[in-house]
């Protein structure tokens, strides 16, 4: 293995190990057939029914926040290329700032 190789492999470590550090136990209830399909993941992965579960979970967030709709209001905030942009008043903006306060009430 190259210096590179274990460049990237101590790299690795400190991404789980910072990754793990952000983890909360969490309980959730699961469908039979999802529990089933977690399971039948991992085994062809090789990888812990608690990773896969969080794993998509993870991406599943991800990929809601990505769908979530923007619906212009009817507020100018700035226009660019010579387009007027509309304030955004869907809800992306009620879920960012429900985050911003979680986060706030936890480090605080």
């Amino acid at each position: 293995m190259s210096n590179s190789g274990f460049r990237n492999l101590l790299d690795q470590w400190q991404e789980n190990s910072a990754n793990n550090e952000e983890q909360q136990k969490v309980t959730v209830s699961l469908n039979k057939q999802d529990v089933l399909k977690i399971a039948a993941l991992a085994q062809i992965y090789q990888k812990d029914e608690k990773d896969i579960t969080a794993e998509l979970m993870h991406e599943a967030l991800l990929e809601l926040e990505e769908a979530m709709p923007y619906v212009a209001g009817k507020k100018v905030i700035r226009i660019e290329d010579g387009q007027e942009i509309y304030e955004d008043v869907g809800p992306t903006v009620t879920f960012i700032e429900a985050l911003n306060r979680m986060k706030q009430d936890q480090q605080g």
